[in-house]
């Protein structure tokens, strides 16, 4: 299954998750964190959230995308 980064948001009652990377893309802030063996990216506004802080990640819409192997 996939999400889209910018269907999720930064806290809420998700799972706190290890932040990997912030990166400034302009209008919105790309959010990376380790999930398992994968990264999981999030869209959201600016944070002073630094790399190696926990943050919770919560599903903005309850809608997930198959994806073909």
């Amino acid at each position: 299954m996939a999400v889209r980064a910018e269907e999720l948001d930064l806290g809420g009652t998700g799972p706190s998750l290890r932040l990997l990377a912030r990166l400034f893309l302009g209008g919105a802030t790309e959010y990376r964190f380790a999930l398992g063996e994968s990264v999981l990216r999030v869209l959201g506004p600016p944070r002073s959230a630094r790399p190696g802080e926990s943050l919770s990640v919560s599903l903005r819409y309850a809608r997930l995308y198959p994806m073909s192997c």
